[in-house]
């Protein structure tokens, strides 16, 4: 007997949606969803508790299918709960005085990098101004003069008295290039010719042999007290010198100090800068230079003497709100963890700390980093180098040639810059489970997976935060915004994606992807809004 079969109405089979039900006349007076995301509570819890667990081996995974707007979700919630975190704070290298092939990391208050970086500046450019002013006046060349008088009276006094013992003993005190000789005399007191030394008796001789020893080992003692005297001139000159300087140095870094009291780090960076300074005051003795006109050939930075008082801002956090989110779509090493830049200059290569750049770890530090988990993939030694910066909790900035044995010219190694991001990861689940089972160290390092759905129940509730994300799309893509029946029309191809009518399909893409092509034939019309026939004419496209 054949078997009967209800037919089932079409109404049954596809849900349409009345438009007025809705609540609203177009998608410009919706707000955007609470949580910047729809119908992903699974998803948004996980993402929550990895936030919140500051350990960075919490690192987070958003797995999810292809079109499910996997960065979209995962950059729309983490900007949002970023804002209420604390904004981290600046990252400057400076010039190291005791390793100069090792830049020191300082870290500052938000927004104090650059005002530490104009005060450097301002600093030694008013050394240079006053620190040869200084050493010009009347008062420093009378002090100047008094030690240097000192000196030569007392050189006067030991060269006259071995002069005097000199005359007693029959003998005159010559200078020559090579320093003072003692030569027999005449009775006349003039220097004896070699012919005259000649004719002498031999006893004559002898006893002026055995003056000439004495005299000799005295003149060696002058010699030493001379230089003893020399010393001395010299460090009572260094030490007037550092006096003077101290006055204009002094003053200047007292306001510096006053002025980051604040930064234990940059006060102990102004002890080494004001050291350096007093120990090297000649260099800015010299009045600076004019400015020479441009030359059509390379020209080298500005001298090194005045260079390594720069301050290099990594990173300046003054116009961030928050914790940063930072979503680095090539992450090959360099644009990850950062490069140290070169400068040629007649067919060679010179760098210094100053051309140390930032890599996306140091801009999102303090923050969180979102990257495609296959992108990563593709860069090994980046995928290495990130695991190994996790698992020691800094970031090394590293010449890849010199990593790698590829050149071994001389480089920089900058101070490593203490480690507090959190990744997120977006992937296909099978991926993740693959990393998960071949990579020893991935579990340990991503205990956070957010699962993304692919469809939501067909409620009230979703279809219209459905309608809200609509309007979120339109503002941050320049979209004209939809009217109530083209929002409904859009709802219902969500149903249609499914196959279901009970379910709504979560894959953003499609929506986004629609809702653009539905705007250009809005803009064919001359119409301000999307309506339902636009969303069906790009529907009919497809």
């Amino acid at each position: 007997m054949a078997k009967k079969f209800k037919e089932v109405s079409v109404d049954l089979l596809y849900a349409r949606i009345d438009p007025e039900t809705l609540g609203f006349d177009t998608t410009a007076s919706l707000a955007p969803p609470e949580e910047g995301v729809v119908a992903q509570d699974r998803a948004i819890e996980a993402i929550k508790f990895g936030m919140g667990m500051k350990d960075v081996d919490y690192n987070i995974f958003v797995a999810g299918q292809p079109k499910t707007g996997l960065t979209y979700i995962a950059r729309t919630f983490l900007e949002k709960a970023a804002k209420e975190e604390p904004t981290p704070p600046d990252c400057c290298y400076v010039y190291n005085f005791k390793e100069p092939d090792s830049p020191n990391y300082l870290s500052l208050t938000a927004g104090r990098g650059k005002e530490l970086q104009k005060s450097m500046e301002q600093f030694v450019q008013t050394l240079q101004a006053k620190i040869p002013e200084v050493f010009d006046s009347e008062d420093y060349s009378a002090k100047e003069a008094e030690v240097h008088q000192g000196f030569e009276r007392q050189r006067r006094e030991i060269i006259d008295a071995l002069s005097q013992r000199a005359k007693e003993e029959g003998f005159i005190l010559q200078f020559s290039q090579v320093g003072m000789v003692i030569v027999p005399a005449t009775e006349d007191g003039q220097p004896m010719s070699q012919e005259e030394l000649s004719q002498l008796p031999e006893e004559k001789k002898q006893e002026l042999r055995e003056k000439s020893d004495n005299l000799q080992k005295e003149m060696n003692d002058a010699i030493k007290e001379i230089r003893k005297a020399e010393t001395a001139f010299r460090e009572k000159h260094s030490k007037l010198d550092a006096e003077i300087a101290m006055y204009v140095v002094g003053h200047l870094m007292e306001t510096l100090e006053e002025q980051f009291k604040d930064e234990q780090e940059v006060l102990e960076y102004f002890k080494e800068v004001q050291a350096d300074i007093l120990e090297n005051i000649d260099d800015f003795k010299k009045k600076p230079e004019a400015q020479a006109p441009a030359a059509p050939m390379p020209m080298p930075p500005k001298e090194v003497t005045f260079r390594k008082y720069d301050v290099n801002v990594l990173i300046d956090n003054s116009e961030t709100e928050g914790a940063p989110v930072i979503i680095e779509s090539n992450p090959s090493y360099p644009n990850l963890f950062g490069s140290i830049e070169r400068q040629a200059y007649f067919g060679a290569l010179f760098t210094d700390f100053t051309m140390i750049k930032p890599g996306a770890l140091h801009k999102a530090n303090g923050g969180y980093l979102v990257l495609k988990a296959l992108d990563l993939l593709k860069y090994w030694i980046s995928w290495e180098a990130l695991k190994r910066a996790i698992k020691d909790r800094q970031i090394k900035i590293e010449d890849l040639g010199e990593l790698y044995g590829i050149f071994s010219t001389r480089t920089l190694k900058p101070t490593p810059v203490p480690l507090n991001v959190k990744l997120v990861l977006t992937g296909d689940p099978y991926l993740y489970q693959l990393l998960y089972i071949y990579d020893d160290r991935f579990p340990k390092m991503f205990k956070v997976k957010a699962h993304l759905d692919t469809e939501v129940d067909n409620t009230e509730d979703n279809l219209k935060q459905g309608a809200c994300v609509m309007s979120k799309f339109c503002v941050e893509q320049g979209l004209r915004h939809v009217t109530n029946d083209g929002v409904a029309r859009v709802l219902e191809y969500s149903m249609e994606v499914t196959g279901d009518r009970e379910k709504l399909t979560l894959k953003l893409a499609d929506v986004s992807d629609l809702l653009k092509e539905a705007n250009y034939f809005a803009g064919e019309d001359k119409l301000d809004f999307i309506n339902s026939e636009h969303v069906q004419r790009a529907i009919d496209k497809k």
